[in-house]
């Protein structure tokens, strides 16, 4: 952090501008949620997604997150158009996301274990590796959590219920960066 010189005094600074960044994500939720209410799930989400391409290759210049996007986002609101029994894929959903959970899990406690007793050279690349497999499950999981969340709310609340949820994890978002900031240590 020398180029910056974000150094003991000034930590702080890194995660106030994550946390803002995800004080960003909540607002973007709160008014997406308002907007699909009022305007109807379609408008908004092709409004967003309009925006958000338009956005990413003037900032970016690159394509290949507008199609990431619209994938992910895509098979998020055409999960009812999936083949199959609807109580089964939701059953199936649930399982894979407590798998996910479960791998994020141990991988997590993988880390604390390898940070507190090995020692050598291949010590910094097992903890990388397992943090790595973390970021993943969890993100495997989320995935699976904002499907299950999507189909679990009736159709007239669901726009709320999943504005709410949203806003519960951007909360998440935001307080995240404090959690290593306060602490020299390295476990949590």
């Amino acid at each position: 952090m020398l180029p910056w010189d974000l150094m003991c005094e000034r930590k702080w600074i890194t995660p106030i501008i994550t946390s803002i960044q995800m004080a960003g994500v909540l607002v973007g939720a709160v008014v997406a949620g308002q907007s699909a209410d009022t305007f109807g799930r379609k408008k908004t989400f092709y409004l967003t997604l309009l925006l958000h391409s338009i956005l990413t290759v003037a900032i970016a210049f690159v394509t290949s997150w507008m199609c990431v996007s619209a994938s992910y986002y895509g098979f998020s609101f055409g999960v009812g158009k999936f083949s199959g029994n609807f109580y089964l894929n939701l059953y199936g959903r649930r399982c894979v996301a407590t798998i996910m959970f479960a791998g994020g899990t141990l991988s997590c406690a993988g880390v604390v274990i390898v940070q507190n007793t090995v020692t050598g050279s291949y010590r910094g690349g097992i903890i990388t590796g397992l943090s790595l497999a973390a970021r993943i499950f969890t993100g495997k999981a989320w995935g699976g959590i904002d499907t299950i969340t999507n189909e679990s709310y009736p159709t007239v609340v669901r726009n709320l219920g999943y504005g709410a949820s949203s806003m519960a994890a951007r909360i998440g978002g935001i307080v995240a960066p404090f959690i290593f900031a306060g602490s020299d240590n390295d476990t949590i």
